[in-house]
């Protein structure tokens, strides 16, 4: 309903607000043992933020994660071949962009 899109709306943006103004803790995070975990978008967020931040990652677990670079920043190729015709996936432009990722950092 458009009252309960406004509300979540509303929420978001206190939500968004309230993240702003107040400062995290720092926290003692050994980063030679951080590991991060998902199950379906939260494992493709954890592949994203380990190929992001590889270095600072020993491993992740991703659970029906869609693939990294699956929608190759085409959003109609997001929600076809990577949400449900996963035949549509090239596994070469997959490596490509993994490739291409890595090469960004030397």
């Amino acid at each position: 309903s458009y009252l309960g899109e406004m509300l979540r709306c509303f929420c978001f943006l206190a939500v968004l607000v309230c993240v702003q103004c107040t400062s995290l803790p720092k926290l003692n995070i050994n980063t030679t043992t951080f590991t991060i975990s998902g199950i379906s978008s939260g494992g493709a967020m954890a592949v994203q933020y380990h190929v992001s931040y590889s270095k600072s990652v020993m491993g992740i677990a991703g659970l029906a994660p869609i693939p990294y670079w699956c929608a190759e920043l085409n959003i109609m190729h997001a929600v076809t071949a990577c949400m449900s015709e996963p035949a549509l996936i090239s596994v070469d432009l997959l490596v490509a962009g993994a490739n291409y990722a890595a090469g960004l950092d030397s």
